[in-house]
């Protein structure tokens, strides 16, 4: 089970970190109608990644068989739905062509980033349907702190 400590306190499951972290630099939101925008694109989010992260990190299978079971579930009408709601989200703010709150990113940027990173090795046209998931996802790969973590990260997609 993911853990962090800070200070005497220990913070358990992935959720309650990332909400933790996230309000602490910054990328909650500044009121709680952002926040609960921040909640219902990142439990979008987690949906998806429950259906595709067993076929990703725990089948035994060829590429060439992942890819066609992640082609399937991505297809789908349930990620089909997910996907076309986020899209529609992003695409409510400034045309999607800023971040999920506008022009300043989030933590639901920075999530959707992390899926698009977890499947491309796979299966790289997955936002090809969604222009701008497409092309936020774009926006986050050049910001400079996430090149240089891209270029200096020690682990395998």
């Amino acid at each position: 089970m993911p853990t962090l400590q800070v200070g005497n306190q220990l913070i358990i499951h992935s959720a309650a970190i990332d909400r933790y972290l996230a309000t602490e630099f910054g990328f909650y939101g500044d009121n709680n109608l952002e926040k609960s925008t921040v909640d219902q694109i990142c439990e979008s989010i987690d949906e998806f990644r429950s259906d595709i992260g067993p076929i990703i990190y725990h089948s035994k299978e060829a590429a060439e068989k992942k890819t066609e079971k992640l082609r399937e579930i991505i297809s789908g009408n349930k990620c089909t739905t997910r996907l076309g709601y986020l899209e529609r989200i992003l695409s409510s703010c400034n045309g999607g062509k800023t971040y999920f709150l506008g022009e300043k990113i989030s933590f639901a940027d920075l999530k959707l980033f992390t899926i698009a990173d977890m499947v491309g090795g796979l299966f790289p046209d997955v936002f090809d349907s969604y222009p701008a998931l497409k092309g936020l996802v774009a926006r986050i790969i050049e910001l400079d702190q996430i090149k240089q973590h891209m270029a200096n990260r020690k682990y395998e997609k």
